[in-house]
């Protein structure tokens, strides 16, 4: 499972949402699909596709190489 959580600057650490990653797929996103935003990927399953966004280019595909891997497995 991945968990994922708001970035709002609380100091909350309750999840908004997990996704099972078995069946998953990962994909980089341009943006011209995220009104301009750089450097973020994607990650779909059959039912929910969950945008994410890096803080630079090394770190969007460290993200999306290990959750592709992850997916692998």
């Amino acid at each position: 499972h991945l968990q994922y959580f708001d970035l709002d600057g609380s100091s909350s650490c309750t999840p908004r949402g997990d996704i099972k990653l078995m069946g998953c797929s990962v994909a980089l996103v341009s943006r011209s699909d995220v009104a301009g935003q750089p450097w973020c990927f994607r990650v779909m399953t059959g039912l929910t596709t969950l945008v994410m966004q890096a803080t630079g280019e090394e770190e969007m595909l460290s993200w999306s190489v290990t959750l592709y891997r992850a997916v692998a497995m």
